[in-house]
C-alpha cells in the first residue's frame, strides 16, 4: 500500500520544531516498541513506520526534500529492521524479549526490487497483474543451510555463534547499542565446514516465480510498494524468513495526457493536461469538438473568438489520488489554433481575399 504521510504518522504539523518532532517520535516508539509488544505485528509495523518518519523529518535536508516532493522524491531505508536497534538506553530498558529473539537466530532474506510500468488508465482504477520474477530460493538439497546434508556446520568465530555483532553509537537521542547481522556468517551464527554441492555453499539457487501484484487506485510514477515475504529466501541455520519484494512504479507516457507540473508539499498530481489543436475557422466561429478522457471521448463547445493558450476544464475527469480516495482531479484542455505552414493556390487565394476584412486577420485600421 502507498506510504502514509510522515507528519500524520507522528501526529504533528508541518511547522513542528525539532524538539516537537523528537518528542512525538519518542512517545510513539515507547508505546509500540516490540519489546513491550512481543509477537504483535501491528505494533511492530507502527514502530517501524514512526522510525522511518523520524529518520526523514529529523534531518533538515531529507525533510526539505520530502516537503517538496513527498514520497516521490525520497526513498528512506526500505530494509529497516527493528531487530537492528537496541533502545534500552533510550527508553529506560526492557530488553528481556529482545535477548530471547536474538537467541532464536532469525535470519531474513534480502529484498528484491522490480519496476512495474503502468498506464494512466491502470493507475486510475487500480489493477492486479501477474508478473514473473527471478529470485533466490532456498536450495532444495540443503534447505538453505549451505552445507552438505544440511548439518556440516560449526559456530562462527566472529560472533561466537550469536549471529550478531554490536557497537555503541551516539545519536541525537543519546547513546544506542546497535546490533547488526554478523558479516562473516550473515547472521546465521555458524560457518559451513563442507559446502553443499548443489548451491556451492550459498544456500540458494535462482528460481522463476509468478506473483500477483495488486496495485491500488491513485498510485503515481516514482512511488514504491512493498510486498512482504516475496523477496529472496534467507540462508543458514535457525528460523529463516524471506525478504520483501519492492515494486517501483513507473508511469508510461500517454498518447494524449501529461500530469500537471509538480505542485509541491508532497500532494498528488491529480490534474491531466491535454493539448488540442483547432482550426482557424473553428477559433473564429466556434465549434463543437471531441476531446479524449481516460474513459471515452466527450464533446465540448468552443466559444467564438477563442485564442491559443486558453484552458478549458473537464471537472472530475482527471486522476484519483492515493491520499484522496473518491476524489478525482480535472482534465485541462489547452487550446492551440492550428496555422498551416503550406497552403494550396486555391487556399492562398481565399486567404488573400480575407485581407479585405481586417478584423479576421488581426489588422488594426489606421486612424
Amino acid at each position: 500500500m502507498p506510504k502514509r504521510d510522515y507528519y500524520e504518522i507522528l501526529g504533528i504539523k508541518k511547522n513542528a520544531t525539532e524538539a516537537e518532532i523528537k518528542s512525538a517520535y519518542r512517545k510513539i516508539a515507547m508505546l509500540h516498541h516490540p519489546d513491550k509488544n512481543p509477537n504483535n505485528k501491528e505494533a511492530e509495523n507502527k514502530f517501524k513506520e514512526a522510525a522511518e518518519a523520524y529518520n526523514v523529518l529529523s534531518d533538515k535536508n531529507k525533510k526539505s526534500n520530502y516537503d517538496r516532493n513527498g514520497h516521490r522524491g525520497h526513498s528512506p531505508y526500505p530494509d529497516f529492521n527493528v531487530d537492528d536497534f537496541d533502545f534500552s538506553n533510550m527508553f529506560g530498558g526492557f530488553s528481556g524479549n529482545r535477548n530471547k529473539r536474538h537467541s532464536q537466530r532469525t535470519t531474513r532474506g534480502s529484498n528484491l526490487s522490480i519496476t512495474m510500468t503502468l498506464t494512466l488508465e491502470e493507475m486510475l482504477v487500480g489493477i492486479k497483474k501477474k508478473v514473473k520474477i527471478k529470485r533466490q530460493g532456498a536450495c532444495g538439497s540443503c534447505g538453505g543451510d549451505g552445507s552438505k546434508g544440511g548439518n556440516s556446520r560449526t559456530n562462527c568465530e566472529t560472533c561466537g555463534g550469536t549471529g550478531q555483532v554490536s557497537k555503541i553509537q551516539n545519536t541525537v537521542m543519546g547513546q544506542m547499542q546497535v546490533f547488526h547481522a554478523c558479516p562473516m556468517c550473515n547472521g546465521s551464527g555458524s560457518a559451513v565446514l563442507e559446502p553443499c554441492s548443489t548451491c556451492s555453499g550459498v544456500g540458494t539457487t535462482e528460481v522463476d516465480s509468478e506473483i500477483i501484484i495488486e496495485v491500488p487506485p491513485g498510485v503515481e510514477g516514482g512511488m514504491r510498494m512493498s510486498i512482504g515475504g516475496k523477496g529472496n529466501d534467507a540462508t543458514g541455520k535457525g528460523h529463516k524468513i524471506p525478504g520483501d519484494l519492492i515494486v517501483n512504479i513507473k508511469e508510461e507516457n500517454h498518447k494524449y495526457f501529461k500530469r500537471e507540473p509538480i505542485i509541491g508539499n508532497g500532494q498528488p498530481r491529480l490534474n491531466l493536461l491535454h493539448r488540442k489543436e483547432i482550426s482557424f475557422v473553428d477559433a473564429v466561429l466556434g465549434a463543437k469538438i471531441q476531446v479524449p478522457t481516460l474513459e471515452s471521448d466527450v464533446q465540448i463547445t468552443i466559444e467564438p473568438g477563442i485564442v491559443s493558450g486558453k484552458l478549458l476544464r473537464l471537472k472530475g475527469k482527471g486522476m484519483n489520488g492515493h491520499t484522496t480516495p473518491g476524489h478525482r482531479g480535472d482534465i485541462l484542455v489547452e487550446i492551440h489554433v492550428f496555422v498551416p505552414s503550406k497552403v494550396t493556390d486555391e487556399e492562398k487565394e481565399l486567404l488573400e481575399k480575407m485581407r479585405e476584412f481586417p478584423q479576421l486577420i488581426g489588422k488594426i485600421k489606421e486612424k
